[in-house]
């Protein structure tokens, strides 16, 4: 089968996948405890008075009509692209949560970037004799990093780099004092194109601790997985066929070796780049960072239950683009992958 029949048989199950996805999530957000209408209507004097304001706020909410036609609206929206309407500001989810999606890809892109290139920096010394001596180090490294948590690197952060010496921002996105116009929501992206080139130190120095923070802990992850991929990938026959040629060990390691291990290392980064996705939330909240996670807690504190459900299902759009490019670097990286 070639790649785009293969693409094809994927959309396919992508949109069956998306359509149950929907389903759990309108269904789990009605489960938990909670009335949206109550937090709206808050408290009054006069009990009738108060009940035909909650009545008249589930009508306006729409949460009078029954659950499987409140779902068929829900999916009008998705497939109109306003993902409902924010019950607070009586605005489309849609545009909001694409407003604030730039600010959390800021802090993940860099973060699996970086954590894919050290982590396989730091798995490859176990084959170099001169430096083996750094493997054990690396180690030693990854084994700490795993045992402290993303936000416990922050905590750490904000105390060293932001209180005691003073020498980074500890919240917010650009420095209060820089007016930056939005255009498409990335901060370097708009700064190049309004000139104003100033934000985009600022935005450098808020970046630091919300991405070290994050990416010591996927370097642990990465390292672990590659280091244990290429002790298998060099032990196999071709490797020391190449070995018996005089190949020199630079190219065995970088070239025969390391393409083959990176294909459970692919596999990894894809599910950690959406699991960052959600798992910035704390990070997002103990910065102020304004993107999706900051926006997913606002929202379960309201019990916006558009923009809970229409937060759900863009990581799960994120999810299956996520899936789908890492199944095509597959071919890439190893041409003798067939799709199937």
């Amino acid at each position: 089968m070639g790649f785009l029949a293969y693409a094809a048989k994927r959309a396919v199950s992508a949109l069956f996948s998306f359509f149950i996805i929907t389903i759990i999530a309108f269904v789990l957000v009605r489960v938990v405890p909670g009335d949206p209408a109550l937090l709206m209507v808050g408290s009054a004097v006069d009990p009738q008075e108060w009940f035909k304001e909650y009545q008249a706020m589930r009508k306006l909410l729409g949460l009078d009509r029954p659950i499987y036609e409140q779902y068929l609206i829900w999916l009008r929206d998705i497939v109109t692209g306003n993902f409902g309407t924010f019950y607070r500001f009586n605005a489309p989810v849609g545009p909001l949560i694409l407003e604030r999606l730039p600010a959390t890809l800021e802090i993940v892109i860099p973060t699996v970037i970086l954590a894919l290139l050290i982590g396989i920096i730091l798995s490859t010394p176990k084959f170099f004799p001169r430096i083996a001596w750094a493997d054990k180090v690396a180690s030693a490294f990854s084994f700490v990093g795993m045992s402290i948590s993303y936000f416990i690197w922050g905590i750490f952060f904000i105390i060293i780099f932001g209180v005691t010496l003073k020498i980074l921002p500890i919240s917010g996105r650009i420095d209060m004092g820089i007016a930056l116009p939005h255009i498409t929501g990335f901060v370097i992206i708009d700064s190049l194109l309004t000139g104003k080139l100033e934000a985009i130190g600022s935005f450098f120095k808020h970046l630091i601790m919300p991405v070290a923070a994050l990416t010591l802990y996927e370097i642990t992850l990465i390292h672990r997985i590659n280091r244990s991929s290429m002790l298998s990938v060099m032990q196999e026959d071709y490797i020391l066929m190449d070995r018996a040629k005089g190949l020199p060990q630079r190219h065995l390691v970088f070239v025969r070796g390391l393409r083959n291990a990176l294909i459970p290392t692919l596999t990894l980064l894809g599910v950690q780049f959406t699991v960052l996705l959600s798992g910035t939330v704390i990070i997002e909240k103990m910065f102020a960072w304004p993107g999706i996670g900051k926006l997913l807690v606002s929202a379960v504190t309201y019990r916006d239950l558009p923009l809970i459900q229409g937060i759900i299902a863009t990581y799960c759009i994120i999810v299956i683009v996520t899936n789908f490019i890492i199944d095509a670097l597959y071919g890439k990286i190893n041409p003798r992958i067939r799709y199937i």
